[in-house]
C-alpha cells in the first residue's frame, strides 16, 4: 500500500493553508476544496451628528406651536437637514443637531458608519434617536425601547408632511417642525431645525408654503397667501318676519300642533292685544 504521506494531492488543500485577506474570507469544505468567499468588505461612509447650544430666551412667544421655546415645560433637541436634499437625504453626511437645553454643560459628537452611500432614512432617524437618548437620560431604558419604533415612524411622518407643505403654493396653513414626546413627567420635543434667517439662529416652530418659515419672533403673515374669502351680507332686520312658524307632530303623543315665536314687545296692560 502506497504510504497517505507520499499521495499526490489533486488539487485539495489543507487546513492550515486557509487564509484570510483583507478583501474576503476564504472558507474550506469538508473535502478540504476552497469555497467561494462569503462575503467581501464594502466601503465604508461615515456619518456624524454633533450638538449646538441656542440661547433659549430670545423668542419670548410661547404660544401655540411656540411651545417649542418654553423651557419650563421641556427641551428640543432639531436635527438639521439641508434644505435641497430630498427625502434620501443625499446631500449631507454630516447633521448638526440644536438644542435648548443650556444643563448641558459640553457638547457631543458622535460618528456612525454605513455601507451606503445614500444613507437611508429609517436608518439614519433611528441612529438620531439612538444619538439624542444617549445624551438625554431623563426616559427609562425600558420606555426608549418601547416608542422607539413608534418614534422613528412619527419623524418620518413628519418630514414628509414638511416636505409637501414647503412645496404648496396655496393655502396659508402651517406644519409643525417637531413632536412631542412625553412619559411621566418628562417631556421632550424631537424634530428637524430650519433657521430663521441668516442674523437669526433660532428654529423655525412651522414652515410655511413657498417654502417659507420664520421663529415665532421675526414671524410676520404673508398676506399673499390668505385664502380668499366671501364676505356674508347683512341682514336687514326691518324686513325679516319675526313670526315665523312651524309644524310639530309627535309620534308618541298623536299630536299635531303648529308653533309660533313672536318678537317681544312691552306690554302696555290688560288691553294690550
Amino acid at each position: 500500500m502506497t504510504p497517505l504521506n507520499i499521495l499526490p494531492s489533486f488539487g485539495k488543500i489543507n487546513p492550515s493553508d486557509a487564509s484570510v485577506s483583507k478583501s474576503h474570507v476564504t472558507v474550506l469544505d469538508k473535502d478540504g476544496y476552497n469555497k467561494k468567499s462569503l462575503h467581501k468588505i464594502r466601503n465604508i461612509f461615515a456619518y456624524s451628528f454633533q450638538t449646538h447650544k441656542l440661547n433659549p430666551y430670545i423668542v419670548s412667544d410661547t404660544r401655540g406651536s411656540g411651545t417649542l421655546y418654553n423651557t419650563k415645560k421641556s427641551r428640543y433637541f432639531l436635527m438639521e437637514l439641508h434644505p435641497n436634499a430630498d427625502l434620501c437625504l443625499t446631500k449631507k453626511n454630516s447633521f448638526n443637531v440644536y438644542t435648548n437645553d443650556i444643563d448641558m454643560l459640553n457638547d457631543h459628537q458622535r460618528i456612525f458608519n454605513s455601507t451606503s452611500k445614500k444613507v437611508n432614512l429609517n436608518y439614519l432617524i433611528g441612529t438620531y434617536l439612538a444619538f439624542i437618548f444617549s445624551i438625554n437620560r431623563q426616559f427609562s431604558p425600558d420606555t426608549v425601547k418601547k416608542y422607539f419604533k413608534r418614534l422613528r415612524q412619527l419623524l418620518i411622518d413628519k418630514l414628509v408632511a414638511i416636505k409637501n407643505r414647503l412645496s404648496y403654493s396655496a393655502k396659508n396653513r402651517q406644519t409643525k417642525t417637531y413632536i412631542r414626546f412625553s412619559s411621566g413627567t418628562h417631556v421632550i420635543y424631537l424634530g428637524f431645525y430650519f433657521r430663521c434667517s441668516d442674523t437669526c439662529t433660532q428654529p423655525a416652530a412651522f414652515v410655511l408654503p413657498n417654502n417659507q418659515w420664520q421663529c415665532n419672533k421675526h414671524f410676520t403673515p404673508v398676506p399673499g397667501l390668505r385664502s380668499k374669502t366671501t364676505q356674508r351680507k347683512g341682514k336687514d332686520y326691518k324686513t325679516v318676519n319675526f313670526n315665523p312658524w312651524k309644524e310639530v307632530h309627535s309620534t308618541r303623543l298623536g299630536l299635531k300642533y303648529n308653533v309660533i315665536v313672536k318678537r317681544y314687545n312691552e306690554w302696555k296692560g290688560k288691553n294690550n292685544s
